[in-house]
């Protein structure tokens, strides 16, 4: 037991580890999903390689973001030198994609951005510097939650990354809504300013990492979290 109670359609959970060992388990193909909710699974050790990479290359960047946007075909995947892409980020590692039909000029953006400067204003734990150096590197597409992924890459894993979903969830699990969601009522909070809330939610995630026993603070290593909240705030979207 540790004090946080977690509601959900099929079971209320009185203890977060059941919890997480059940929502983290139905993130990964080949194991049963959650039923009720809709959502995609991924493969566990191909993703496990992508975000875990610290090489700055251009093609292991393209593939974290291809992983955040959600073009990546997982089903087609076999390994980590053999991953398939959605059709207009199919050369992603190589050459621009496109998005929303136009092309989306990431290789700029990574030149842009210089990953050694955000990773020393993380390592002084300098938050605010590093978000406004991220967000002074402009790139049609990319807004606040993207902006807050490079930093959960740039920072190997040391700042937790921000998703619409998993704010649902803590949003729920935290009292901010009561009981579970009937279609449509979340829809207030899509348009969320991430930076503005950004504290809010780390706050409540490292909550969570102290009732789960874990001190070590990093979000590329331990991902079962991040992947049971994603799925249960999957659960408000219907």
């Amino acid at each position: 037991m540790n004090g946080i109670k977690v509601c959900t359609p099929n079971k209320i959970f009185d203890d977060l580890s059941e919890f997480l060992s059940i929502y983290s388990k139905a993130y990964c193909l080949d194991n049963d999903k959650i039923s009720g909710i809709c959502y995609r699974q991924s493969d566990d050790i191909i993703e496990r390689d992508i975000l875990g990479s610290t090489n700055n290359e251009y093609r292991f960047f393209a593939r974290k973001i291809a992983w955040k946007l959600g073009r990546i075909k997982w089903l087609e995947c076999t390994n980590i030198n053999n991953i398939k892409y959605y059709k207009d980020w199919a050369r992603c590692e190589n050459e621009n994609p496109s998005l929303y039909g136009l092309e989306f000029n990431l290789k700029r953006y990574y030149d842009d951005l210089n990953f050694e400067k955000i990773r020393y204003f993380c390592d002084i734990n300098d938050l605010n510097s590093a978000l406004e150096h991220i967000t002074n590197c402009k790139i049609v597409g990319i807004g606040q939650v993207y902006s807050l992924a490079v930093l959960f890459f740039a920072s190997d894993g040391k700042y937790p990354l921000y998703d619409r979903y998993v704010r649902e969830a803590l949003d729920y699990i935290f009292g901010d809504k009561a009981g579970w969601p009937v279609k449509g009522e979340s829809k207030e909070y899509l348009g969320a300013n991430a930076f503005e809330c950004y504290d809010k939610y780390v706050n409540r995630i490292e909550r969570l990492m102290d009732a789960l026993g874990k001190n070590k603070r990093n979000y590329i290593e331990f991902r079962d979290l991040d992947r049971a909240l994603w799925i249960y705030g999957h659960g408000f979207m219907r």
